[in-house]
C-alpha cells in the first residue's frame, strides 16, 4: 500500500509538473513597462494612413499562389521578417505592436492574454491625436493594448464577412488601420503548411487582398503585410524550425522607395521593426519601449533623415539596456544557481533510487533477473518514446500545433505503453507461484522500472526545471522535458496497476498451498 502511495504521488508532481511547463513560460509583466522614458520628438509624415495586414501563420515560402502579394511586393519592397522563440500567435503580435522581444514583453504564449503594458504604435498614434481601427477574425491584436484602439471590429470566420466589413473600417480613414486574417493559421493547424487546403486559404486571403487594394490610394496610403509566424509541413509552430521563423514582409505605396527583391540592407528584417517603422511612416514617434530599428532602406527619406532615424533608435536602445542587462543578468543567476540545485536533488534521487534498491535486495525483499530487469523493466519506457518518435517525429514546442490534444496525445501514448508494460510483466511473473517470490520479483521489475523512466525526468528537471522561467529555456528542451514528465506520470500508473493486480492475485491465493515448488526461471 505504501508503494502505491508513492507511485500515485511521483505521478500526481510529474504530470502537474508536465502541464505546467508551457504556461510557465510566461511571465507577469515586464520590466520594460516600469520605463517611462520621454517619447522622440515626430518626423516628416510619409504617409496618410498605414494599413498593416496580418496574416496568421503565413510562411515565406508559401506565398506561390498570392499574384496580389507577390504583386504589390514588385511594386514596393518584399523582404522576409523574422519571428521570436516562442513563435505564438500572441507574443509574437505583442512584438510586432511594441517592438520588444518576447523575452523581455514577458509574454510567451497565447495563454498570456493580458496586455504587457508596453508602448505600441497604437499607443503613439493616439499621442499624436490620431485615430487607429482594426478588423479581423479575432481580437487578438487588439488585446495586446486595448485601450489604444478607437475601432475594434471582430468578424465571423467566413472571409466573406471581410468583402462586406472591411470597407467599412477603412471609410473611418483611420491612420493606423489593422486587417487580421486567421484563415491561414486554422489551415496550418488543421492539415500543414504543405496542404491543399493552406494553399487554398491563402488564395482566398489574397482575393480579399486584391478586394482591399480597390479601397486604397497608393500615392497617399502604405499597405504593409506580414505574418506572425509560419507553420512547419505538418503542421504547427511555436519552436525554431525554418519554416516557422521566416514570413513575407511586404510593403508598398506613399513613404516606399521600390527595390528589387534581395537588395542589399533588404533582405530580412525582425518582428520587433515593424513597429518603430511604421511609426516612420507616419510621423510619429516610434514606442518608447521598442528595440527594434527602422527599415530606412526601405522608405523614402533623404540620406541625412536616415541618419537620424539610425540615431534615435541607437539612443533609445542605450536607455533600455540597464534594463535589459539587469533582466539578462538576473535570469543568468537564476539558471545557474537553480541548475546547480536541480542537479543535485537529480543526484540525491539516483543516489536514493540506489540505496533502496541494494538495501531491499540485501533483505531478499527484491531480486533481479534477466527476465524483470533485460525484459518486462523496459518495456513501458522503450514502448512510450518509441510510439511517440513513430507518430510525432520530433520534440519542439511547434508539435503543440494545439496544447490539449498533444497532451491527450502523449498521455495516450503513456497509457498504451502501461497497458503493454502490464501485460509483459503479467507474463514474466505467472511462473512464479510461492507469494515471497513474487513479490520480491514484483519489487524489483518496479524499481528497474522506475529507474529507466525517471532517468529522463530527471535529467529535464535538471537542465529546465520548474516554472516561472524568467530565462526560458531552448523549444527542443522544453518539450522534452513535458514528454519525459507525462511519461513518468504514465510509467506510475503501469506500475501501479501491476502491482494492485499482484495484491489482488496474492489476496485470492491466501490460505492456497501450491503442490509445486517455485520455479527460477
Amino acid at each position: 500500500m505504501a508503494a502505491l502511495l508513492g507511485l500515485a504521488a511521483l505521478g500526481l508532481w510529474a504530470g502537474d509538473a508536465a502541464f505546467s511547463l508551457l504556461p510557465g513560460l510566461d511571465l507577469p509583466g515586464s520590466g520594460l513597462a516600469k520605463l517611462h522614458p520621454p517619447p522622440a520628438s515626430p518626423t516628416r509624415r510619409l504617409s496618410q494612413r498605414v494599413v498593416f495586414v496580418i496574416i496568421d501563420g503565413l510562411g515565406s515560402t508559401r506565398t506561390g499562389n498570392m499574384p496580389t502579394l507577390e504583386g504589390l511586393g514588385a511594386r514596393g519592397v518584399h523582404m522576409t521578417s523574422r519571428p521570436f522563440y516562442p513563435s505564438y500567435t500572441y507574443p509574437m503580435l505583442t512584438t510586432m505592436l511594441s517592438g520588444v522581444e518576447p523575452r523581455y514583453t514577458g509574454v510567451r504564449t497565447n495563454r498570456h492574454l493580458r496586455a504587457a503594458g508596453l508602448d505600441t504604435i497604437a499607443a503613439r498614434v493616439r499621442a499624436a491625436g490620431l485615430r487607429t481601427a482594426m478588423v479581423g477574425s479575432d481580437s487578438f491584436p487588439a488585446r495586446v493594448d486595448p485601450e489604444s484602439w478607437d475601432d475594434v471590429r471582430v468578424l465571423p470566420f467566413d472571409l466573406d464577412h471581410y468583402d462586406r466589413w472591411v470597407p467599412p473600417t477603412l471609410k473611418l480613414d483611420a491612420p493606423l488601420t489593422l486587417v487580421y486574417y486567421s484563415q491561414v493559421d486554422v489551415q496550418g493547424h488543421m492539415h500543414g503548411s504543405a496542404s491543399p487546403e493552406y494553399a487554398a486559404a491563402a488564395a482566398r486571403v489574397d482575393q480579399s487582398l486584391g478586394y482591399l487594394l480597390t479601397m486604397l490610394d497608393l500615392t497617399r496610403d502604405t499597405i504593409v503585410i506580414s505574418a506572425d509566424h509560419g507553420h512547419r509541413k505538418n503542421g504547427g509552430h511555436g519552436g525554431t524550425e525554418a519554416e516557422v521563423m521566416s514570413v513575407p514582409l511586404i510593403m508598398a505605396g506613399a513613404g516606399i522607395r521600390p527595390a528589387p527583391r534581395g537588395a542589399e540592407g533588404l533582405r530580412e528584417a525582425r518582428h520587433s521593426d515593424l513597429a518603430p517603422t511604421m511609426a516612420a511612416l507616419l510621423g510619429v514617434a516610434p514606442p518608447v519601449h521598442a528595440r527594434g530599428r527602422v527599415l530606412t532602406k526601405a522608405l523614402d527619406l533623404s540620406s541625412q533623415e536616415a541618419a537620424q532615424m539610425t540615431v534615435r533608435d541607437a539612443e533609445r536602445r542605450k536607455y533600455l539596456w540597464p534594463t535589459i542587462a539587469a533582466f539578462d543578468a538576473r535570469g543568468q543567476r537564476r539558471r545557474l544557481w537553480t541548475g546547480l540545485l536541480r542537479s543535485t536533488l537529480a543526484l540525491v534521487t539516483f543516489a536514493g533510487i540506489f540505496m533502496i534498491s541494494r538495501w531491499l535486495n540485501r533483505r531478499s525483499w527484491l531480486v533481479w533477473d534477466w527476465k524483470t530487469v533485460g525484459i518486462a523493466a523496459p518495456v513501458f519506457t522503450l514502448g512510450f518514446y518509441g510510439l511517440f518518435f513513430a507518430f510525432e517525429g520530433a520534440m519542439s514546442l511547434s508539435v503543440l500545433r494545439e496544447f490539449w490534444p498533444v497532451v491527450e496525445r502523449l498521455f495516450r501514448y503513456g497509457f498504451a505503453a502501461a497497458g503493454l508494460h502490464a501485460v509483459v510483466a503479467w507474463l514474466v511473473l505467472i511462473g512464479r507461484v510461492q507469494p515471497a517470490a513474487r513479490l520480491s520479483a514484483t519489487a524489483g521489475l518496479t524499481i528497474a522500472g522506475l529507474a529507466l523512466a525517471v532517468t529522463p525526468a530527471i535529467v529535464a528537471y535538471a537542465v529546465v526545471g520548474g516554472t516561472p522561467m524568467v530565462d526560458p529555456a531552448s523549444s527542443g528542451w522544453v518539450f522534452f522535458a513535458m514528454l519525459a514528465y507525462a511519461g513518468l506520470t504514465c510509467y506510475c500508473a503501469a506500475a501501479a496497476l501491476v502491482l494492485a493486480l499482484e495484491l489482488a492475485v496474492l489476496t485470492a491465493r491466501s490460505g492456497w498451498r501450491p503442490r509445486r515448488q517455485e520455479t527460477l526461471s
